[in-house]
């Protein structure tokens, strides 16, 4: 019987108004996903980075290319190969709705991706009987 399973993990990191720089809390989810990618290592992943719509969208386009860059970079000094991470910016095209306008931009200043891994194996079955000679 061959058994077939999916493994997901999720990248969610938050910038500071701004900013491209990753803030440390996030460093331990990021050393998770080069750990799950170098587990599936056939799999991989793209980076979307997107901006709060503050400034003008020429700004926001730059943070949102800058801060996937500098995940992926991230991911790259973690051990994972260059071409297994694509990134896209988005600007401010989709800012997340919140309750207050400081709410959403918290939100929208973000890095986002989902991967999934398969593995596979065969699970050995063996049933031992004797024939009786008649």
């Amino acid at each position: 019987t061959y058994v077939k399973t999916d493994e997901k993990n999720s990248v969610h990191v938050l910038f500071a108004n701004d900013s491209t720089v990753i803030p440390e809390t996030y460093m331990s989810q990021l050393k998770k996903t080069a750990q799950f990618l170098k587990t599936f290592p056939e799999t991989h992943i793209e980076l979307k980075g997107y901006a709060s719509p503050v400034g003008n969208s020429a700004h926001n386009q730059y943070l949102s290319d800058t801060r996937a860059a500098n995940v992926r970079q991230q991911l790259i000094d973690f051990g994972v190969a260059a071409d297994r991470i694509k990134t896209v910016g988005f600007g401010d095209a989709d800012p997340i709705q919140a309750e207050t306008s400081e709410a959403s931009n918290t939100l929208s200043r973000r890095v986002v991706a989902q991967v999934v891994g398969s593995k596979g194996h065969v699970v050995d079955q063996w049933t031992i009987f004797t024939v009786r000679e008649n």
